[in-house]
């Protein structure tokens, strides 16, 4: 989800920022939120993978589907080494519409 954020923060700051690098992110369009994104997806493979907290307050992927959909092209190393570094993620995010203009995206 940092594509989101990152893009917010240039968004609201473009003269600070000379670039942005989304090396595996999401990039929404304005007025997009992420749960509209990945129903786009026809299989919704992430958004039907996706865990949630006994009180829906934080998603996240087990190993499983780390290998299978989200690292799909790295090695068993890479993803043995990504896995543990991967935090639950705050579901408030996910309905949050991005706004960007088209001058700075």
């Amino acid at each position: 989800m940092a594509g989101l954020i990152i893009s917010q923060i240039a968004e609201g700051h473009p003269y600070k920022i000379e670039a942005l690098v989304y090396p595996a992110a999401f990039i929404l369009e304005e007025d997009q939120n992420l749960v509209d994104f990945m129903q786009q997806d026809k299989g919704r493979q992430l958004l039907a993978h996706l865990k949630y907290s006994e009180d829906q307050s934080y998603a996240y992927v087990e190993e499983a589907t780390l290998k299978n959909i989200v690292y799909n092209d790295g090695s068993a190393e890479q993803i043995a080494n990504a896995a543990p570094r991967l935090r639950p993620q705050s579901t408030q995010p996910f309905f949050a519409k991005v706004s960007l203009s088209n001058g700075n995206f």
